[in-house]
């Protein structure tokens, strides 16, 4: 998975330019919201969660 996500932003990365990207998750109490899936947060404990890339490219 890691190397398709570095393939991917290589593919959206602008010639001679750079893409930063953070991946971060949210944690998700509600019951209807499918698209949380159980995860471990920083204290190493299993909580729905959902998954969010931001990226933003730039050219130097």
């Amino acid at each position: 998975m890691v190397q398709e996500t570095y393939n991917l932003f290589a593919k959206l990365s602008p010639e001679g330019g750079m893409l930063f990207y953070d991946l971060t998750s949210i944690l998700c109490y509600s019951k209807k919201l499918l698209l949380a899936e159980k995860g471990y947060n920083p204290q190493k404990e299993k909580e729905k969660q959902v998954k969010i890339a931001l990226s933003f490219s730039t050219i130097s």
